[in-house]
């Protein structure tokens, strides 16, 4: 890939280089990486052990270690972790960043589509429309909500930020298994949707 940089965001204890690609190849090999310092072939990652290595030693075992429930809940709760503290730095709340986020890729949003993607009740969501208007962060025309440019500015970062996330949760998987939990995921919420 041929990049010119478009954005530069903190991620934390790194930063997150957002590059527009102006030109790419394609040679069919494995992709090249720089690591540590040198170059390496790309291969695919070992899966991870069972127990994280931060993981507390609590002795026995809940019927929890196993549960769905408390697994979905848990992964949520810790990727939203690590995004919550981007978003408290942007004086924007989770419910807010729900709502921008679901635009990401879309023009515009009427309200039960942000209400499909926020996962939040009309009753949440509405005031919450409220105060991004009033921030000037969305705009509604009708029954269309669409971003700003304050928005998609304020969006940009957090993105990036939401997407590097995700990607270190998923480097403890080799690409096919990343791939395979991904749709076994939304084999899941069709599953449970109503």
């Amino acid at each position: 890939f041929h990049c010119k940089t478009r954005y530069m965001y903190e991620g934390g204890d790194h930063t997150i280089i957002v590059g527009e690609v102006v030109q790419y190849d394609n040679n069919n090999r494995d992709g090249l990486l720089f690591h540590q310092g040198r170059y390496s072939i790309s291969d695919a990652h070992p899966a991870a052990a069972t127990l994280s290595k931060d993981e507390p030693d609590v002795g026995e075992r809940s019927f929890a270690e196993n549960y769905l429930h408390y697994l979905v809940g848990r992964c949520f709760h810790q990727l939203m972790g690590k995004l919550d503290r981007m978003l408290e730095k942007r004086d924007i709340t989770q419910p807010e960043y729900r709502v921008l986020a679901s635009f990401s890729g879309l023009s515009g949003a009427n309200f039960a589509t942000l209400v499909y993607y926020t996962l939040l009740s009309p009753e949440e969501l509405r005031p919450v429309l409220r105060s991004l208007e009033h921030r000037g962060l969305i705009g509604a025309d009708q029954e269309v909500f669409t971003l700003t440019q304050n928005g998609q500015e304020l969006l940009m970062p957090l993105m990036a930020v939401a997407k590097s996330n995700e990607a270190d949760m998923l480097g403890a998987f080799s690409a096919d298994d990343a791939q395979r939990f991904k749709q076994m995921l939304k084999r899941a919420v069709c599953w449970t949707g109503s």
